[in-house]
């Protein structure tokens, strides 16, 4: 049998890293400038990987309207929705190569057991609630986000 547990990946979380320290360095144009402004920065912050709410947040914390917010997040829409359709064509990518494996042990000390007669089951429930918690997230954040933008 396969095991049940996958190792992490620190390049990953040094890209993250970078982008957040990268996004932190981004300034937040104030109360009152133009719509322009406004836009640049959504467009920076989105290619920094940060979602729609997280933008509009950030916007509105520093004072600005809700229609001013709205127009710089849509007019930054399509950069998003690149973004995230080079991610799943990567991930794709990766997965027909067989070069990259979910980072995540369904269990504690799972990449040490084995799959077996015995514990089928239980590893496939694993597998399944893994699944639907993590393993279409991307999928249910884009949903969200679709879902925020009607509302």
């Amino acid at each position: 049998g396969g095991g049940g547990g996958m190792g992490g990946n620190d390049s990953d979380n040094g890209v993250a890293r970078n982008l957040n320290e990268e996004f932190e360095s981004l300034s937040v144009p104030p109360k009152g400038a133009p719509g322009a402004d406004l836009v640049d920065f959504a467009e920076r912050a989105s290619m920094l990987g940060r979602q729609q709410h997280e933008i509009d947040a950030i916007l509105e914390a520093a004072g600005h309207a809700k229609l001013a917010r709205w127009k710089a997040i849509k007019a930054t829409q399509r950069t998003r929705t690149r973004i995230a359709l080079e991610k799943v064509q990567e991930k794709e990518v990766a997965d027909e190569s067989g070069a990259s494996a979910i980072a995540s042990e369904l269990v504690p000390g799972g990449a040490a057991k084995s799959v077996t007669v015995a514990n089928v089951g239980e590893y496939l429930e694993l597998v399944l609630l893994w699944w639907l918690g993590h393993g279409v997230e991307a999928q249910a954040d884009s949903f969200c986000d679709g879902l925020r933008d009607v509302l």
